[in-house]
């Protein structure tokens, strides 16, 4: 494949990135290699693998160009290697099926790395192994099936179209039939139910062990709290689409239940549905005789949404009217003040934050206690500067 001049200047964004993720890596190694995986260790595991392993796919997809020109008799006359592209030139004559071979080369070592990180992905017991090597079998195969040839459509990128064209048209049919089945197996991984428990108890033994229990008393009694406790096992496995069905399950059970809306609405807000999450959680919140600890709950959610949509005068009502319900919360305190000091209502966040040293108040979330001192520093700073 050959790319203009701008895409060696591409790399001047992508080197920088391959700098952070090696800092980020080096911070954070031993959290990353423990058996719990968080959220941000998976985004730090794609991360090395975009960033500083799919590199190293990318060089050896260029060997397999330059290896078959040798093996077919030519001279590499130019090889480039652009961390993320690259091209290998040769001028020397070849049949048209040789040439179908050059330009499929590439592909294949492309795509047979990504199914042997697969393969390692399946047989290794180490979490981090498990999901960096996912990554990069997904990114390696989707990379040579499925984006390299949409990028042919546009013409930015050769080898597929060279080989779709060729006159060779018994290889063509052969490796068209290779190259279908290669991108169905990649979208059933990527989107059958199967795959994604396997990486969600693959990648989380402690989760499997406890989901393993739920689903093993959900079997015994399909009652409603069982139900409704397999479904957040599911969206805490990642598992959103299996959470929906043991949601709807549970619904059938217990209709309008204010426990299975909460659980809708996580999945939603999980999912990005925004709109439909602060619907469900209003409904939550609002319903007539709800467990006060879930409508603080879901008012807590709701202010979050409000909060991440810059919309603090929203989320201050949130957490004033869990305040209302629940007054002896210190995160609820917590949160008000941070969002006064959002609003540059100064007096008003210190008086808040002040009380948070108050003995008769719980934490529901303990991390939040670290930064009381940041935010009341913010709050006296602001109100000293308005006097």
């Amino acid at each position: 494949m050959e790319f203009t001049g701008a895409s060696d200047i591409w790399n001047l964004f992508y080197i920088p990135l391959m700098v952070m993720t090696v800092i980020s890596a080096r911070k954070n190694w031993k959290e990353l290699i423990d058996d719990r995986l968080t959220v941000q260790d998976r985004h730090l595991l794609l991360r090395i693998a975009l960033f500083l392993l799919l590199p190293v796919v990318v060089f050896f997809h260029e060997v397999g160009h330059a290896v078959a020109i040798v093996l077919f008799g030519g001279k590499v006359a130019e090889f480039h290697f652009g961390v993320m592209w690259g091209f290998v030139k040769s001028y020397s004559q070849f049949t048209p099926s040789e040439h179908v071979w050059i330009a499929f080369a590439g592909n294949l070592v492309e795509m047979l790395i990504g199914m042997a990180s697969l393969g390692l992905a399946v047989v290794s017991k180490a979490p981090p192994l498990v999901a960096v090597s996912t990554y990069l079998g997904i990114l390696s195969v989707g990379g040579a099936a499925v984006l390299y040839p949409l990028m042919s459509v546009t013409g930015c990128y050769g080898d597929w179209v060279q080989i779709y064209d060729s006159p060779a048209h018994v290889l063509v049919f052969g490796i068209g039939l290779f190259h279908g089945a290669v991108v169905a197996l990649l979208f059933w991984g990527l989107f059958a139910p199967a795959p994604k428990m396997w990486f969600a108890a693959a990648t989380d033994p402690a989760w499997a062990k406890s989901h393993a229990a739920v689903e093993a008393a959900c079997e015994r009694d399909p009652s409603f709290a069982n139900l409704l406790a397999m479904g957040w096992s599911y969206f805490q496995g990642g598992l959103l689409s299996r959470a929906k069905a043991a949601a709807a399950a549970a619904d059938s059970v217990a209709p309008g239940s204010p426990q299975t809306l909460m659980l809708r609405a996580s999945i939603a807000l999980r999912a990005n549905s925004i709109e439909q999450a602060v619907s469900l959680f209003e409904n939550v919140a609002s319903q007539e005789g709800v467990h006060p600890r879930l409508a603080v709950e879901a008012l807590l959610c709701l202010g979050d949404c409000k909060l991440n949509g810059n919309n603090p005068e929203a989320a201050l009502k949130c957490y004033e009217r869990a305040l209302g319900i629940m007054p002896e919360m210190a995160d609820l305190h917590f949160l008000k003040g941070l969002t006064l000091n959002m609003l540059g209502k100064h007096s008003a966040a210190e008086s808040e934050l002040s009380c948070l040293d108050d003995p008769a108040l719980f934490w529901r979330n303990i991390s939040l206690r670290e930064q009381v001192g940041e935010q009341l520093a913010q709050a006296t700073k602001g109100s000293g500067a308005k006097a």
